[in-house]
């Protein structure tokens, strides 16, 4: 299931269900904005979504096991990547019509598959090869392999128009896109490696604190922000859950404080993607632009979190129950045991009319290499009650 939020008001507007069982890991827009291009790390599909209809179509991307994992789409329209974490290799798909065309060996277990602005180089984090494989979008063949750093996840490049100035949607032409800079998240090293475009080479390392995950560039390409996902520790716990943490570094290099950390912020559960947009793209509804193109197009919308709707959600002791389904007082209680990363049940069905009531209890202790010990565990039915039922199960609790 896909969701789309509208940036006017924060909210959840829309689900765009796919085919079961799908397991949609990423998604990614083409350079139209019409069409959505999905991976399905749990099935082996890709899809492609028409925005407006819903109308899907859908890949199987053998031989299993196969996992699809990161995507990106060619600038041009023409082809998308996705990286395929079982196959360690790169899928090549045409746009139109929406196929399969041949599969790219990279690094061990590839992560991040990103296409730069001018579409000549897609950027690969070998995962488990400590690489970055560059291919050539023209050949559609490997152009080079980069030792970069242990634990490559995620990759993000600056963007500058034509000119060579910050490029700023809605005012300057989208023609003529160019990057000078990349950088990739480090999670076992701890750290963010600074890639040169022209000469493909790592030119730089700034250390991060720690285990970054995902990456993000602000808009005017000044800042990097490394979303550490394993990094409890740095801050006291003032609730359930131990604080992770966003870290904003300096990426001007003619500045006093370039590679060094300016801010790091406590957040909850794990940082999962990020992406930055000036905040003049966004008509805001509390300043009556909502009616000159914006989303909001009604006289009055309730803006209340529709996930919240009628939802009753309780923290609890952690539940000794062994998982599965039982009757209890004409309702079927159906207790879930959530750890890094699954469930027990795996799936759980129940018929049209049931009186049901769920029981979702978060098992971890540690997770992967890191050890970490605090894993918030995410809940939610599929299909239309999805809205009602989207909960975090800290570490050691029950919902």
């Amino acid at each position: 299931m896909c969701a789309g939020i509208n940036l006017q008001s924060g909210f959840l507007e829309r689900l765009i269900s796919l085919p079961f069982p799908f397991g949609v890991h990423h998604i990614s827009l083409d350079d139209t904005g019409k069409f959505l291009y999905a991976t399905g790390e749990y099935s082996g599909k890709m899809a492609k979504i028409e925005i407006e209809s819903g109308k899907t179509e859908v890949i199987d991307w053998g031989p299993a096991p196969s996992a699809p994992d990161y995507l990106d789409v060619d600038k041009k329209g023409r082809y998308v990547f996705s990286g395929n974490y079982y196959h360690s290799t790169v899928g090549v798909f045409s746009t139109s019509p929406f196929k399969y065309i041949k599969e790219i060996p990279v690094g061990k277990n590839p992560h991040g598959t990103d296409v730069i602005p001018e579409s000549t180089l897609v950027l690969v984090s070998d995962k488990l090869s400590a690489t970055m494989t560059v291919i050539d979008v023209e050949k559609l063949a490997v152009k080079k392999v980069i030792p970069t750093c242990a634990g490559p996840l995620h990759s993000v490049m600056d963007v500058y128009d034509k000119d060579g100035g910050t490029y700023e949607p809605g005012k300057d032409s989208p023609e003529g896109l160019t990057s000078k800079y990349a950088y990739e998240s480090c999670f076992v090293a701890d750290s963010n490696v600074k890639i040169d475009l022209k000469k493909l080479e790592v030119v730089d390392e700034i250390p991060t604190h720690y285990r970054t995950g995902h990456i993000a560039i602000s808009s005017n390409n000044d800042y990097v922000i490394s979303l550490n996902k394993f990094s409890t520790g740095l801050f006291n716990p003032t609730g359930l859950v131990y604080p992770v943490n966003f870290e904003l570094w300096d990426a001007r290099e003619k500045s006093p404080t370039y590679g060094k950390t300016l801010r790091i912020v406590p957040v909850d559960g794990e940082p999962h993607n990020a992406k930055s947009i000036y905040a003049s793209q966004i008509k805001r509804w509390n300043m009556g632009q909502a009616t000159k193109g914006g989303l909001i197009t009604k006289a009055a919308v309730d803006i209340r979190p529709a996930h919240r709707a009628d939802a009753k959600v309780y923290l609890l002791p952690k539940s000794k129950e062994k998982p599965g389904i039982r009757m209890k007082d004409g309702v079927k209680e159906v207790h879930v045991k959530a750890f890094s990363y699954g469930y027990i049940p795996r799936q759980v069905r129940v018929n049209k009319g049931d009186k049901v009531r769920i029981f979702v209890t978060n098992i971890d202790r540690a997770a992967g290499i890191t050890k970490n010990p605090d894993v918030t565990m995410g809940f939610v039915i599929y299909g239309p009650y999805g809205l009602r039922t989207n909960l975090d199960a800290p570490r050691g609790l029950s919902c």
